[in-house]
């Protein structure tokens, strides 16, 4: 989780209002060890395992489906 927590010092933005948008299991245990709520998209690489067995706030199919 470190890059995730220096990110949110470096912009001064609290880690529990910051998305992490990850491909992978370890993109989503990063997320979830910082403390921020994570999506993953589909398509990504996830080391070959599907992307929908892995927790996350939310499966993304494409980036558009992000509101902001």
């Amino acid at each position: 989780p470190l890059p995730i927590l220096k990110t949110c010092e470096a912009l001064g933005t609290s880690v529990s209002r910051t998305l992490m948008v990850g491909d992978s299991s370890n993109d989503a245990q990063a997320a979830h060890a910082a403390g921020c709520p994570v999506v993953l998209v589909t398509y990504g690489y996830n080391h070959g395992q599907p992307i929908r067995e892995v927790p996350a706030n939310h499966h993304l199919d494409s980036l558009a489906e992000i509101l902001l």
